[in-house]
């Protein structure tokens, strides 16, 4: 009779000790899954970053859009070099808006804009030279986004005659030599930003007229 309850029992202990190793091996997976998971989603990000300058703006609040459906994906500050970086979604392309924030100790009164390609993330200025380009970019429809903004580019860099790739602003933040434009001059056309709308609406109206007597005054 002992030996039947001994060999009841230690039957019993045998599917214990089976069930307790089959919940460590499911929880064991269950944590690798995670950890899988975790990885993947950390993987699955871009950091866009860039600086925002007329002269460089402070504490001025970043968004990054998808420009398909207009959806927030990411919010900034930047610091006092105007410097922003966010981690998104990785997409084709980005809708950045800049605004608020101090210029030179001052309020900063504009709202500028930046199309941003996937090609160009890790430098995605945003000026007054990439807001004109985003305006640009939308009298070209029919076309996708990142085609748009490379016609809007090539388009400005000819009618201006300006470098639209390097970016006058953005060569003068970096104590660069800015040939194509007497920066300064556009500069005081847009004060501390409350100028901006006003300067990008003549600009366009000369593309689309293709006259170019409003265009920004041009070094000798």
């Amino acid at each position: 009779m002992n030996r039947i309850f001994l060999s009841i029992g230690l039957r019993r202990l045998a599917i214990l000790i089976s069930i307790t190793i089959l919940l460590a091996n499911i929880i064991a997976c269950s944590n690798n899954n995670n950890d899988e998971s975790n990885s993947v989603s950390t993987a699955s990000t871009v950091t866009i970053q860039g600086y925002v300058v007329d002269s460089p703006v402070k504490s001025a609040n970043v968004f990054i859009y998808n420009p398909d459906d207009d959806q927030l994906l990411g919010t900034a500050i930047t610091d006092d070099k105007g410097f922003y970086q966010i981690s998104v979604e990785p997409l084709d392309s980005y809708i950045v808006k800049a605004k608020e924030g101090l210029m030179n100790d001052l309020p900063f009164f504009g709202e500028m804009f930046a199309i941003c390609q996937n090609d160009s993330v890790d430098h995605c200025h945003v000026t007054p030279m990439t807001t004109l380009s985003e305006n640009i970019a939308h009298l070209f429809q029919g076309d996708s986004l990142d085609e748009q903004h490379s016609k809007s580019i090539n388009h400005l860099s000819d009618s201006l005659n300006i470098n639209m790739i390097s970016d006058p602003f953005i060569q003068n933040m970096n104590a660069e030599i800015v040939e194509d434009v007497n920066l300064s001059e556009i500069q005081g056309q847009l004060g501390q930003g409350e100028g901006l709308n006003d300067w990008v609406e003549l600009i366009q109206s000369d593309i689309v007229d293709g006259f170019a007597d409003d265009i920004v005054t041009t070094s000798c």
